[in-house]
């Protein structure tokens, strides 16, 4: 048996309380082991090398290596201060810098286009409803809601500033209606609305 072997297993038995001058420990020697060996068809390893080209070895061995080098670059980045690859905020190009600048400005007018679009659509439907435009400001253009679904709820506000206004002006004799109790036309509200609100 190599001697490095023999060596490495004598400590271990050590270790673990084994007596050199015990019965056990003067068994250990290389015929025994030779034996063995020979019994169960295996070669044991006879140095270092051959013994860490068994797996369960190689797997050990691999991970102690794996920490000690983890361990050293760890103090090393500790004691330089180093930073890891790619980690290290970068300057922006100039390149990188105007590339950047054009998709912002690109997104802003997007949404500028997005924005007039919506703004654009909300005046049609207020037209085409005979609702003055001042009514535009009822429209949250943010939302995920529709022009189209939020045009009712500016509808019921126009109707119901509408009503109001006449409600006030017939009964306070401020409304031009001729003196009698008759209707009073959308054209006239919608441009007593569009003076007041």
């Amino acid at each position: 048996m190599n001697p490095e072997l023999l060596a490495a297993l004598t400590a271990v038995l050590i270790k673990a309380g084994l007596k050199e001058d015990s019965q056990e420990f003067k068994a250990i020697t290389a015929e025994p082991f030779k034996g063995v060996s020979d019994k169960l068809e295996i070669k044991l390893p006879t140095t270092l090398d051959e013994a860490l080209k068994l797996p369960s070895f190689q797997s050990e061995f691999d991970r102690k290596v794996t920490l000690s080098n983890q361990a050293r670059e760890d103090n090393l980045k500790a004691k330089w201060d180093f930073v890891e690859k790619g980690t290290a905020p970068k300057e922006e190009t100039p390149l990188e810098k105007e590339v950047r600048e054009m998709r912002e400005a690109n997104t802003k007018r997007d949404s500028k286009d997005i924005l007039d679009g919506k703004k654009a659509s909300a005046k049609k439907l207020l037209e085409d409803k005979k609702i003055p435009q001042s009514f535009l400001k009822q429209f949250d253009f943010d939302s995920e809601t529709s022009i189209e679904d939020q045009l009712e709820g500016v509808e019921t506000i126009y109707t119901e500033v509408k009503q109001g206004i006449v409600s006030e002006s017939v009964g306070n004799s401020k409304f031009p209606t001729g003196g009698d109790d008759k209707d009073v036309s959308d054209e006239e509200a919608k441009d007593l609305v569009d003076s007041i609100y």
